[in-house]
């Protein structure tokens, strides 16, 4: 029996339908500003096609967080630090709290189950990270024990 108890991830209620490649290069072309379409290169239109996976996750979000489903707000992409991998876009107030509800303490909440379950699996999409500050793509961690900080003694 499913826990009806915790609340679900906004992005859990969205229909699970991909963009087209079609549908990602339309709408990366629409924002761009470019008054004559001709003018487009072939180098560029094969920029926008490289974005693929992180624009097809872009598209689908449509502008929402991924957690609380607020929208008009600035969105951060989420990583997973042991993997390197994009989970999806939250809110930057969604970002942080979802970076304090690791460990026993913080027990089975949203971020859990969004962690379970973010939007690039729900889209069947693997994308690596990208740091802006560092201007590489993150590298996964290495192993820990008790990934789950089980093992680690309390803070406080």
């Amino acid at each position: 029996m499913p826990d009806t108890t915790t609340p679900t991830p906004a992005c859990w209620a969205w229909p699970a339908v991909c963009p087209t490649p079609q549908a990602v290069r339309a709408w990366h072309l629409e924002r761009l500003s470019v008054p004559d379409r001709s003018q487009l290169n072939a180098l560029l239109l094969a920029a926008i096609d490289a974005k693929g996976d992180t624009g097809t996750l872009e598209i689908w979000q449509a502008g929402r967080c991924a957690v609380c489903g607020g929208t008009g707000l600035r969105l951060v992409t989420d990583h997973d630090h042991g993997t390197g991998l994009v989970r999806g876009l939250l809110c930057s107030s969604c970002n942080t709290r979802e970076g304090h509800s690791y460990g026993p303490r913080a027990g089975r909440n949203v971020f859990t189950a969004y962690r379970e379950r973010p939007p690039t699996a729900i889209l069947g999409l693997s994308i690596r990270y990208w740091d802006p500050t560092a201007k590489e793509f993150a590298r996964p961690m290495p192993p820990r024990h008790g990934t789950d900080f089980g093992d680690m003694p309390p803070l406080f």
